[in-house]
């Protein structure tokens, strides 16, 4: 028993380590400051801060009050997409009416308010059989059928 003891805090760390390894989080000293300059003076207030790069472009996730949001940056710290998460009681009345006429039985899993240079778009994350259907609507409510 005085092995396991002793083996356990080794496996523990051991597993810290690699979650350290897959994860990918940046330093924030990894941030160019040009964008963190934007983000720190659009964003102020913003706590649990994480940043993250995904090709080229510069992600992080925050929260500000109570509302969890995601902002991508490109090298030159323009804001390319901003996205928000929308609480299920704050949807608008055309989504909510059209989630039930055509989604009656299907669990809402997220909601998020998406903001780019082709507009602004709600995109609601529904369950379905296990996996997740993801419906969009423009800024009014109104249905987007998706892309082929």
């Amino acid at each position: 028993m005085k092995i396991c003891k002793n083996l356990l805090p080794v496996l523990l760390t051991l597993s810290l380590s690699a979650c350290n390894l897959l994860s990918d989080e940046l330093n924030p000293s990894s941030v160019p400051a040009k964008i963190q300059n934007v983000f720190k003076t659009q964003q102020a207030g913003a706590r649990d801060i994480i940043w993250k790069k995904e090709g080229g472009k510069y992600l992080v996730q925050f929260k500000i009050k109570d509302t969890s949001k995601e902002i991508y940056f490109d090298k030159e710290a323009n804001i390319l997409e901003t996205d928000t998460k929308v609480k299920t009681e704050d949807i608008l009345p055309k989504i909510k009416d059209y989630l039930n006429k055509n989604h009656k039985d299907l669990p809402i899993f997220e909601v998020e308010k998406e903001e780019n240079a082709q507009g602004t778009c709600f995109e609601v994350k529904l369950i379905k059989d296990h996996k997740i259907l993801e419906v969009a609507f423009d800024e009014k409510g109104n249905y987007l059928k998706p892309k082929e």
